[in-house]
């Protein structure tokens, strides 16, 4: 990949070590088999989507049929998706795209800067913001999602980490019992909602729920990194 000066706006991806480097002129197409080669994932489209410049700002397209891209503020945490034939401006960098292909998912780094002067935005067609979630969740209820959301979101480029419910329990100073009551009160009424693979069953593991959970609420918005303060001001007063 091309190089550009020092006056050139530079988009650097990071795919797992193998870095990507474009300048106003450069296109980077990714996917099964594209210019910026993913897997072999039967499930990954062969062109899920690309980055270029245009405007004075970069733009990520998806050009797939079903996948979701999921575009992450790496310094406020705040959550964009892009739906199949979508594009949006990212106008906010450093930044992690996330996208699922079958049971894999895979995560780009991205650090760049924009030439646009103007404080205007171009337009963003068919952008799909991920908005809040309206569930309503007791103050406890809320507080163990963000202990289990927490590592994440200290470490938003690590990708998803989850704690164990013993590490979450005993960051909350809860008994391992009153952690456990509430998580499954947290996924009933989620399940209830129509958010799926948070019911526990032989096939659906209890780390495998945790996941779900951690990935839906940050996904949604319902927690973002300025719940960590929120963590810190209330544990031992619940």
């Amino acid at each position: 990949m091309p190089k550009g000066n020092a006056v050139e706006p530079i988009l650097k991806i990071d795919f797992v070590g193998e870095i990507h480097e474009l300048t106003s002129k450069d296109t980077l197409e990714f996917g099964r088999g594209a210019e910026l080669n993913i897997d072999n994932n039967p499930f990954l489209h062969r062109r899920v989507g690309y980055f270029e410049h245009k405007s004075g700002f970069w733009f990520l397209s998806n050009v797939g049929n079903s996948l979701h891209l999921v575009v992450v503020d790496s310094k406020t945490m705040t959550q964009a998706t892009v739906a199949p034939g979508r594009e949006i401006a990212l106008t906010f960098l450093p930044a992690t795209v996330r996208f699922r292909a079958g049971r894999s998912t895979y995560e780009f780094f991205v650090e760049g800067e924009c030439t646009a002067s103007s404080p205007d935005l171009p337009t963003i067609e068919g952008l799909d913001t991920v908005s809040s979630s309206n569930i309503p969740f007791t103050p406890s209820q809320r507080l163990l999602i963000i202990a289990l959301a927490e590592p994440t979101l200290r470490q938003p480029t690590a990708g998803v980490q989850i704690p164990p419910n013993k590490q979450a329990a005993a960051r909350l100073k809860w008994p391992i019992t009153k952690f456990n009551r509430k998580l499954d009160n947290v996924c009933a009424k989620l399940t209830k909602a129509g958010i799926s693979n948070l019911h526990g069953t032989p096939g659906n593991l209890a780390a495998n729920r945790r996941r779900a959970l951690v990935e839906f609420t940050l996904q949604s918005g319902m927690v973002t990194s300025d719940d960590l303060a929120y963590l810190e001001e209330m544990i031992g007063d619940t």
